[in-house]
Order: C-alpha cells, then structure tokens, then sequence
C-alpha cells in the first residue's frame, strides 16, 4: 500500500529507494540531493526515448519496428551473459505467458520509461539497466536524424525546429542529472571504505540477490508480518524457483516441511491464508512433494469449504487482503 501514499513524483520514478542500492544515506541534505540527482537523470531520459522513437514512428515505422525488436534480442542476449537467464519467470505462468509478461511489463518500461527500480536484481539488474541509460544517450539523436533524413512523406518536415532544441534541454537535464548523482555516490562510502557508486554498479543475478533475502532479511511488505517467516513466504509467493540457486530450493522445501505444523498450531500468520496456501498447489514449478502432507490436506480442506459456501448459496468469506507495495 506504500505506493498509494507517495507524492506524484516518487510515483513516476517508482521511489528510488537507496536501500537497494547498497546504502541508507545518514544526512539528509545528501540523501534529498542525490535523489533528486537521480530524479533529473532519469526524467530526461524518458524525454529523449519518447522524442526519438516517437519521431522515427511517425517518419519510417517499418524502420522503427525492426530497430525496437533488434533492442529486445540485444537486451535478452545481454541479460543471459549477465545472469544466465534470459526471461524472468512469474510463479504459476507458463513459458508463453512469462515472454509475454516480459517484454510487456519489463522490456517496454525499460525503453520508454526505465524505472530505476528496473536496476533491482531480481529484474534487469545494475549492469544491463545502467548500460541501457548510455544507449538511450548515444542512440536518440541518430533515431531523430534518420527519422528527418527518410521522411519522404514530410510528415514531421516542420518539427527540426522545435525537436532539436527539446532533445538538447532532456539530454543537458540527463546528464546534469546523473552526472550530479554520480558525484554525491562519489563521496559517500557505503561501509565506510566504498564509494556508494561501486555499489549502485555493483552487478548481482536474482539468485544471489534471493539468496541473501531468503538467509538473513527478516522484513516484509505492510501486512505480512515482521519475522523471517514473512519476509520468506513474500519472496516464495512472488519468484519462480528457477530464480534461487539449488541449495535454496532445497532449503525452501526443508521450511516448507518444518514450519507448516507450526503455523498451523499457534496463531496463523497474517500471510497463511487459503489464497497464499492454495497458490502453492497450483504453481507448476513446484513439485508435489515440495509440500507436506499435512499442506495438502489443509489445501484440500480450503478447496471443501469453499465448495459447500458455493452450493449452499452463500458467498464464501473473502480472504483477507495482503497489502503489497
């Protein structure tokens, strides 16, 4: 729910939360200078890739088409080099949807709109988000000049006058922007010995970045709880078991089977809930065995109840509702 309360800015740039990158800054003054930093870099950013590729659009959009699949084959190419896995798979979505998933939620923003959150390691990583930045950069001014110099038709014969001087201002607003944030990352040591950008381009793959929420991150979005436990069934509920390494899955098995009677014996947790419980059971990445036995049978119990609610023409009890942000 946190996104809801943010001001409109930090919804466009999706809060760039310095937590992921390595460091809290402890001055203030700093923390709203690098942000704001960030905040420009990123905003002229997304104003060149809309003039560039919307000017090539209108001109050639045969052109534009072809260089925009040539980005997503480079950009995949490059995420499998960087982390050995060109898709991000989403829990209980096959291979088609996942590729549609992908390049609908996660290629389309990182062209037009590349939320720094994008940079997160459990998407496109620092490495590939970073190095899209310097393209976008290098690539718009050539997307505008072949856009004025095939434009047959004249259909934007009249805008050099106006297009020109707008992709100056964003591209002086970008650099002034990242070239700030990367001087305010210069001077501030995350552990006391390293500068802060080495850690923002410091490069992770989901499955180390999984790894050590699934060992040591005790926190977990508003209305999962607080513990462990929570900040574990989080990440399980929202990452394909392809994104953690082999002794991670096995750990999440050995959890699985600990910690169900647990649950179900003391208080249930806020997140033990016959949505998250029956997820488990349908995701088709997880083994039936992943599970106790016991799971099983309270699944099923979950399926009977909420048959009989449907058959005696009543409406089932909703579920209470997970707050994520």
């Amino acid at each position: 729910m946190e996104l809801f309360f943010l001001s409109l800015t930090d919804i466009c740039t999706l809060t760039c939360r310095f937590s992921w990158f390595g460091w809290v800054p402890l001055d203030p003054l700093h923390f709203k200078c690098t942000r704001l930093c960030l905040k420009m870099g990123y905003c002229g950013s997304v104003l060149q890739s809309i003039l560039s590729i919307s000017c090539l659009m209108a001109s050639q959009p045969i052109i534009c088409v072809v260089v925009l699949v040539a980005e997503y084959l480079v950009v995949t190419a490059l995420r499998v080099a960087l982390d050995d896995e060109w898709r991000i798979w989403f829990p209980g979505a096959g291979a088609g949807a996942s590729i549609f998933l992908n390049f609908l939620g996660l290629h389309v923003p990182l062209r037009f709109v590349p939320f720094p959150i994008l940079r997160c390691p459990l998407f496109y990583g620092p490495g590939t988000w970073a190095a899209f930045q310097v393209y976008t950069h290098l690539i718009s001014p050539v997307f505008i000049a072949l856009a004025f110099k095939f434009d047959y038709d004249e259909r934007i014969s009249a805008l050099p006058a106006v297009v020109w001087p707008a992709l100056i201002g964003a591209m002086l607003l970008s650099l002034v922007g990242y070239g700030g944030f990367i001087c305010f990352c210069s001077t501030h040591m995350a552990d006391g010995k390293t500068p802060t950008i080495n850690t923002f381009l410091h490069h992770k793959t989901s499955r180390q970045q999984n790894h050590e929420d699934w060992e040591s991150r005790v926190t977990a979005p508003f209305g999962w709880g607080d513990d462990q436990d929570a900040s574990r069934a989080f990440t399980l509920s929202y990452f394909h078991l392809s994104h953690f390494t082999k002794e991670d899955v096995r750990s999440i098995r050995t959890w699985l089977h600990e910690r169900w009677g647990v649950w179900e014996r003391a208080t249930e947790p806020p997140w033990f809930i016959s949505r998250w419980r029956q997820a488990l059971a349908k995701r088709s990445d997880l083994p039936r065995d992943f599970l106790p036995a016991r799971a099983h049978a309270r699944i099923k119990r979950d399926l009977l109840h909420q048959e009989s609610s449907v058959r005696s023409g009543s409406q089932p009890r909703r579920s209470r509702q997970i707050a994520t942000d």
